[in-house]
């Protein structure tokens, strides 16, 4: 993973996808994450989603 996640304007890192990322690399599951982070389940998989498509995260663990 990279040390800061950008997106968005030049320099500015995306805090929520970075915190999204580090929970799951932690071993919660989508529904724990969620809860966390006060969003719903759908926003937890379009992140990971999203970070497996831009290889911010490997796309080999199952934690649905």
């Amino acid at each position: 993973m990279q040390e800061i996640i950008h997106t968005g304007r030049i320099g500015q890192p995306n805090v929520a996808l970075k915190e999204t990322i580090e929970l799951y690399l932690a071993g919660l599951t989508y529904e724990e994450i969620a809860r966390e982070l006060a969003i719903p389940v759908t926003t937890v998989k379009n992140r990971l989603s999203f970070a497996k498509g831009h290889s911010l995260l490997p796309s080999t663990k199952d934690n649905s």
